[in-house]
């Protein structure tokens, strides 16, 4: 009955251990397909995200692409828009400017014309110095000192004179000489003020009427002051050319 038994007990231990195996092999299989189908969807998973971070990076960088450019274009634009603005100002400024020096040099020439053609339709005798005491009468010079164009204060008793001018702009301190008034005279024509310059001009020919710098001063004022007129150029001209007659400098 033993070995019986032993046969029995062995027989059942190899069918359990077959059935075991089969079991197991069973649940390996059926694990593996299924491990098989986990890694498959992560897979998927994994390259569909790849795919999509892959395009959303590409899209960004073509929109900021695209944002940079449009961008850079306006900027360009409108640097483009500032320089032409600049360049149409700055042609304009020039053109008026230009025109300005332009018309300035014209009456300069013109002026220079009409002094050259009263100088030459001037007698030529000029006595070129008078005594100090000739020089403080009153007589009228004759009437073959006169040239063309000159006003009737050369024809009349009294002396060529400056005229007077407004002094409230300008206030005296202090004692003022002769050489005083003439240099703050050339300052001020150095500074284009030219109205202020006439005043301290008029107060020089107050000082010494017969000076030849304050009459050279004092058409100079009126030749370089561009709101002059030309007949207020003309005129200071003519009286600077009569002065010149009468005090013979």
């Amino acid at each position: 009955m033993k070995p019986r038994s032993l046969k029995s007990t062995t027989s059942k231990l190899a069918q359990i251990r077959i059935k075991l195996t089969l079991t197991c092999t069973r649940i390996y299989t059926t694990l593996k397909s299924k491990a098989y189908q986990v890694y498959g969807v992560l897979n998927n998973a994994v390259n569909k995200a790849r795919v999509f971070c892959k395009q959303t990076s590409t899209y960004t960088t073509t929109l900021l692409r695209t944002l940079l450019a449009q961008y850079l274009a306006k900027r360009n634009a409108l640097i483009t828009l500032a320089l032409l603005c600049l360049s149409v100002c700055f042609g304009l400024w020039s053109v008026f400017v230009l025109g300005i020096l332009y018309e300035r040099q014209n009456e300069r020439q013109d002026s220079l014309r009409r002094a050259k053609a009263l100088e030459s339709s001037a007698p030529t005798a000029i006595p070129t110095s008078l005594p100090k005491q000739a020089r403080t009468q009153t007589n009228t010079p004759s009437k073959s000192n006169i040239g063309i164009g000159d006003s009737l204060q050369a024809l009349s008793t009294k002396p060529p004179a400056i005229p007077a001018v407004d002094e409230k702009e300008s206030i005296i301190t202090g004692n003022l000489t002769y050489t005083n008034a003439l240099s703050i005279a050339k300052s001020q024509i150095l500074a284009q003020d030219f109205t202020r310059a006439r005043i301290w001009l008029y107060r020089a020919f107050l000082l010494h009427n017969g000076g030849k710098e304050v009459w050279e001063l004092y058409w100079l004022s009126f030749e370089q002051d561009y709101r002059a007129s030309i007949e207020q150029k003309q005129a200071a001209y003519t009286l600077y050319l009569q002065a010149k007659r009468y005090y013979g400098f």
